[in-house]
């Protein structure tokens, strides 16, 4: 039986196949919105697209004057999940330990994270240096917190974040249905990027 790799707008007959050109806004945001954090072992439904929008507006609040690539990046930050899906953080962590070289069977997972990222980068002319990478991580950690605490509780152990900011924050989790967080993100996505193109 052949098996295609098959998108929202678009088919493959390889993972390979897919470059550039083909990377798209729409399949993106259809596939973030449907894809529950913390894989799907919450409460309540919870996107990757309702995160992202998040962690750029958390970006766009602690930074002052953001470039718009930077904004992009983060919103954009779990894109290549589209093209890949996503491992969760502690079984990532468990499958680096036991694997310290990087390889992990026939492919390298941080490889083919970083090809579809790039793709992603690429075709949204997304160039940011290193330093701003790691603001959309701390960003990203950040939201992941936040998250953790309000789905988990006491069960989370990240208590790194002041109550005022957790109030704050999870305020800001709405748990939208996914076609509501695929229009937010979309929303967000055509805002930034006209900056950015201009």
């Amino acid at each position: 039986m052949e098996c295609r790799y098959l998108l929202q707008s678009q088919a493959f007959n390889k993972v390979e196949d897919i470059k550039v050109k083909n990377i798209n806004i729409q399949d993106i945001a259809h596939s973030l919105s449907l894809q529950c954090r913390f894989n799907g072992h919450i409460s309540r439904f919870y996107s990757v697209a309702e995160h992202s929008v998040l962690v750029m507006r958390c970006v766009t609040e602690y930074i002052s004057l953001p470039k718009s690539a930077l904004l992009l990046g983060a919103l954009l930050h779990d894109g290549n999940e589209c093209y890949v899906g996503d491992i969760a953080r502690p079984i990532l962590n468990w499958i680096k330990e036991q694997n310290p070289r990087g390889t992990y069977g026939v492919l390298d997972i941080n490889w083919l994270y970083g090809h579809f990222r790039e793709l992603v980068d690429v075709k949204f002319q997304i160039h940011l240096i290193p330093e701003e990478y790691k603001i959309i991580k701390m960003a990203d950690n950040f939201m992941l917190d936040i998250e953790g605490k309000k789905f988990f509780e006491d069960r989370w152990n990240g208590d790194n974040i002041s109550k005022s900011l957790y109030h704050t924050w999870h305020n800001r989790i709405q748990c939208l249905p996914p076609k509501d967080a695929k229009n937010l993100f979309l929303k967000e996505f055509r805002d930034v990027y006209k900056q950015n193109d201009s």
